[in-house]
């Protein structure tokens, strides 16, 4: 059930996913070097996990001027 969502909404779940790592890039603990990537990547996945439930919902305009209007 989850990977055919998965596999019928794959753009929304690599957007939610690719917000989560430009967070974890950016914020001050979780960009240390002290922190591996392997955690950064391994915590992004968990997360976008959690969350994709709740945005699948949502659909992708097909062009950039409907999304404004």
């Amino acid at each position: 059930m989850f990977l055919e969502s998965l596999a019928n909404n794959s753009e929304i779940y690599f957007l939610i996913f690719a917000r989560i790592i430009a967070l974890f890039m950016t914020s001050p603990i979780l960009s240390n070097a002290v922190v591996p990537g392997v955690v950064r990547n391994s915590l992004a996945l968990m997360i976008t996990i959690v969350i994709y439930p709740f945005a699948k919902e949502y659909m992708i305009p097909d062009d950039a001027i409907s999304f404004f209007f």
